[in-house]
């Protein structure tokens, strides 16, 4: 049998085209479509997932108010609001990036040091499986660094509110296109992805088995315009709690973020 090589690779180059157009067509419509005025913010491309710690080293200017000091983790902070006095740890290496760390591996940083840990969308980036533990493994980690009674300040996507919203009938296709991708991330680069989902149960489940307690959800948190406080469709999407970190036989230091309101 003679096999066509032109043939082929014409069929082939037009296979592709097709699949670039219809997808260069997905993100139009989502451009013109999905932002729309009930949003007060937005994810952009341009904004990268962090993780931020501040050891008990370092006192910190800004909230979260403490005895002693104070620790930040944002997903998603703008960088021309670079939090005074936190420490902002990455993955990636970037201009307003102070460590380059994984969430699972805070290396450096001792037991039993730090005071808060802000994070805001980026948990949802670990795995959950036998062979990825990463959500497990990052939260025992924090809780290995923050202070007896330290706090985590952590958001994370509603799933059961974006589920919600993705079998709206009301929504354009632009619309539920956008949902997804607060669903599953926007895929920008290899650390865009969305690879655990989280309702009020399954957080806490993960909080609770990693020694955090007194877990109380929270409307806004107060510090950062990130996409903690995001409204979409006139629905926050996304499940912000405060968390201690419980140690036995320790004295537990007090954090308190005055700006912080009740879910």
């Amino acid at each position: 049998m003679l096999f066509d090589t032109r043939s082929f690779a014409i069929g082939f180059g037009r296979n592709l085209m097709a699949t670039w157009e219809w997808q260069r067509e997905a993100w139009a419509m989502l451009a013109s479509d999905s932002i729309s005025k009930s949003m007060r913010h937005t994810h952009t491309t341009d904004l990268h997932r962090m993780h931020v710690v501040i050891p008990s080293q370092s006192r910190p200017t800004a909230q979260p108010s403490s005895d002693e000091e104070g620790s930040k983790d944002d997903d998603e902070a703008k960088e021309s609001r670079e939090p005074n006095g936190w420490t902002v740890v990455n993955i990636q290496r970037l201009r307003h990036v102070d460590l380059v760390r994984e969430m699972k591996d805070l290396h450096g940083i001792g037991a039993n040091t730090v005071t808060a840990i802000y994070s805001s969308h980026a948990l949802e980036h670990c795995g959950y499986g036998v062979h990825a533990a990463d959500v497990s493994a990052t939260l025992a980690e924090w809780h290995r660094v923050l202070k007896a009674g330290g706090a985590l300040f952590l958001s994370v996507p509603d799933l059961s509110v974006l589920a919600t919203l993705f079998v709206d009938p009301t929504l354009t296709p632009g619309q539920r296109f956008h949902v997804m991708r607060m669903m599953y991330g926007g895929q920008t680069d290899g650390h865009d992805f969305h690879k655990t989902g989280f309702d009020r149960v399954i957080l806490d489940s993960f909080l609770t088995e990693a020694g955090f307690c007194n877990v109380t959800r929270v409307k806004s948190f107060g510090l950062f315009q990130d996409t903690s406080d995001l409204v979409f469709q006139g629905k926050s999407i996304s499940l912000n709690v405060v968390a201690k970190a419980c140690k036995r036989g320790q004295v537990p230091i007090s954090v308190n973020l005055p700006a912080t309101s009740p879910a």
